[in-house]
């Protein structure tokens, strides 16, 4: 129905969000193709056995779908004791693994612990070069691996 004069479609993301149900991006690349963006761990989920969950999204979608793995940044919070410099991140991420980059540069990869946290010896050059990072006010992000 035309509201103001204009005719407004529903959104295509609203028709599928019950089919893919992890964060995603869809990019339209032309009428009959798009892209969906989602976590690298769910993407076999979202394609389902032999494609029958991406079968159904293109067909509600009425367009081609190339699934491509979501780059998420994930927010770090840094935390220093007497001995050890504290990685944090969202406790969701136990004991999975994940990249952590500063200003694009790749730090380390680690396996995150018991409540979402890494340590690492503050004797350490890396420790030391976390420090200075802390120091400076600036940020640390992490990627799933």
């Amino acid at each position: 129905m035309p509201i103001g004069g204009e005719f407004r479609q529903p959104s295509p993301t609203r028709s599928i969000e019950g089919l893919i149900g992890v964060d995603y991006e869809l990019q339209q690349v032309s009428p009959s193709k798009g892209i969906l963006y989602v976590p690298k761990r769910a993407i076999p989920e979202v394609i389902g056995k032999n494609g029958k969950n991406i079968s159904r999204i293109e067909q509600e979608l009425k367009m081609s779908i190339d699934v491509q793995p979501l780059e998420v940044r994930i927010p770090v919070k840094l935390k220093f004791t007497r001995k050890y410099g504290l990685l944090k991140v969202n406790r969701q991420f136990e004991h999975v693994p994940l990249t952590f980059y500063y200003k694009g540069d790749r730090l380390f990869s680690g396996t995150v612990g018991k409540k979402g946290v890494i340590k690492i010896d503050l004797e350490s050059k890396l420790a030391k070069k976390l420090y200075k990072v802390w120091k400076k006010g600036e940020t640390v992000y992490a990627r799933e691996e």
